[in-house]
């Protein structure tokens, strides 16, 4: 189809985040259920949709700049399975940074946890929001 990379980032992004945050509600229909108290995960859960988002934007990015630059086709995943691999591991790392200031901010200062983690967070979905934007 005739459609951008910036379409296309933005539609994955979506769907994935919209997946994300089913999940958060499943769970926390599930926790309400059996009567556990699931506010704080639940807190760090929708923080953190901030962050996925900006993974998926990076994995999506790189893949689809790998695509157009040596046209391979992505129906096939078990024939490039390095490449995927490679172009999923800076995702991982965007998705685990806020969890790692956390835990700096644990030891540091306990009362920032919740703000460290949902600034981490923000600022990753930012940076990428505008790398998509100025893609074409």
């Amino acid at each position: 189809l005739p459609i951008t990379k910036r379409t296309l980032v933005t539609a994955k992004t979506l769907l994935t985040t919209t997946t994300f945050i089913l999940s958060l509600i499943v769970l926390s229909v599930i926790s309400f259920a059996f009567g556990k108290d699931f506010s704080l995960i639940l807190i760090f859960g929708v923080t953190h949709t901030f962050s996925i988002a900006a993974a998926v934007m990076l994995e999506l990015a790189l893949l689809l700049r790998k695509m157009w630059r040596e046209g391979f086709v992505v129906g096939n995943i078990y024939s490039r399975i390095s490449t995927y691999i490679l172009i999923l591991i800076p995702g991982y790392i965007l998705a685990g940074v806020p969890m790692i200031f956390a835990l700096v901010a644990f030891f540091v200062a306990p009362t920032f946890v919740l703000t460290a983690f949902l600034i981490a967070a923000v600022t990753e979905f930012v940076i990428m929001a505008l790398v998509v934007v100025h893609q074409k």
